[in-house]
């Protein structure tokens, strides 16, 4: 009986401990649980994984006119971008990239979600010195910047990388080649084919200095076609009949007649006939 009744004494005492213990396991757990959270504390996003997650804080250079922010800034205590003189839990440091010979941050924003675009001398802001345009702007002023794909959505009339480039009219109408100024200006100081009928001194036709000689963009046409987008037929030509100036001065049609640019035909005056406006009329001898 007695040990009976110490064995029922004891049960109680059992299931008591039992529960403290349950207890005390459900608080570490807790107090774990609460530690985790704090120590794995995440970035915005993520970082939208582009970029690094860190108790630092991403250093932007300070913009000047030639100096873009997206230029990732050197000298200091950096490293991947990112400020190790400074805290700031749960910071994200954006991935880099290259343009020309500097390295800039590829993304941007708090989780960098936003791809940056290229940047380019600017096409409308004032220049800092004679002939000097280093004011840098994204898409060079002439563009707008799509984030999702980092390139330049560019206003018409622009195109390139950054907008940097003048289009060509039309494309030059598939009867030319758009090229830089630069080049046009070379091959015509370099041919001796338009001496004959040009009031230029070949050899002075200079444009390799401009700060715009290799963005400025123009047609050369393909013989046979003029215009600023080559989008004109020329017409056939020869000498004047009557001996004044024609096909060897420049004109068209002989001298004797205006042409139709739409089809390459001559329209002659009264007294003039022949494709070329090179025959005179029997009635006007």
């Amino acid at each position: 009986a007695a040990a009976a009744a110490a064995a029922t004494t004891a049960a109680p005492a059992g299931r008591g401990a039992a529960v403290k213990m349950r207890a005390a396991t459900a608080l570490l757990a807790v107090a774990v649980a609460a530690l985790v959270g704090v120590g794995s504390a995440e970035c915005p996003n993520q970082c939208s994984g582009h970029g690094r997650c860190t108790n630092w804080p991403m250093k932007l250079s300070t913009a000047t006119t030639s100096v873009p922010s997206i230029l990732v800034p050197t000298g200091g205590n950096y490293e991947h971008g990112y400020d190790k003189d400074l805290v700031k839990k749960d910071s994200c440091t954006c991935f880099t990239r290259k343009e020309e010979s500097n390295t800039v941050y590829a993304y941007k924003g708090a989780d960098c979600s936003q791809r940056t675009c290229p940047h380019g001398a600017s096409w409308a802001q004032a220049p800092s010195a004679d002939n000097v345009h280093n004011v840098m702007e994204e898409c060079s002023g002439r563009g707008v910047c799509d984030t999702s794909t980092g390139t330049c959505k560019c206003f018409p009339g622009f195109t390139g990388k950054g907008c940097r480039r003048a289009a060509c009219p039309n494309d030059c109408s598939g009867h030319g080649r758009c090229k830089t100024l630069n080049e046009i200006a070379t091959s015509r100081r370099t041919s001796t084919a338009y001496d004959s009928v040009s009031e230029f001194d070949a050899a002075n036709i200079l444009y390799g200095t401009a700060w715009d000689a290799d963005k400025m963009m123009g047609c050369e046409c393909d013989s046979g076609f003029r215009g600023s987008d080559c989008s004109l037929i020329e017409c056939p030509s020869t000498t004047d009949p009557m001996g004044g100036l024609g096909a060897e001065s420049g004109l068209e049609c002989s001298g004797r007649g205006n042409c139709d640019y739409n089809t390459g035909s001559c329209k002659c005056f009264d007294t003039y006939g022949g494709d070329k406006c090179e025959v005179i009329k029997q009635a006007y001898l």
